[in-house]
C-alpha cells in the first residue's frame, strides 16, 4: 500500500464514526449516512494528496471553534442577533 493509500485508510479508520454521526445528523437514516460517507470519501480519495492534514491546519481560515469546542463560531449576519431576533 503506499503512503498516501495508507494515510487515507488510518484518516477513515480514525473518524469514520465521527462522520457517520455527522451524515446521520443530516439524513435522520443510518443507511443513508452510510451511502453518505462512503460517497464523500470516494470523491475525496481522488484529492488527498492535496489535503492538508492535521488538527490545527483544519482550524484555520474561519474554521475557529466555539468556546464550547462544539461548531465553528460564525459571526451573526448585520442587523440579526445570534437568536434570530433584530
Amino acid at each position: 500500500m503506499s503512503g498516501e493509500a495508507e494515510g487515507f485508510a488510518q484518516f477513515i479508520e480514525a473518524r469514520e464514526q465521527a462522520l457517520q454521526r455527522t451524515a446521520w445528523l443530516l439524513t435522520n437514516d443510518w443507511a443513508l449516512a452510510q451511502d453518505l460517507v462512503q460517497a464523500a470519501l470516494a470523491r475525496s480519495w481522488p484529492y488527498w494528496g492535496r489535503i492538508k492534514h492535521g488538527d490545527d491546519d483544519c482550524r484555520q481560515g474561519g474554521h475557529e471553534q466555539t468556546g464550547d469546542g462544539v461548531g465553528p463560531q460564525h459571526p451573526a449576519p448585520p442587523g440579526r442577533l445570534r437568536n434570530g431576533n433584530r
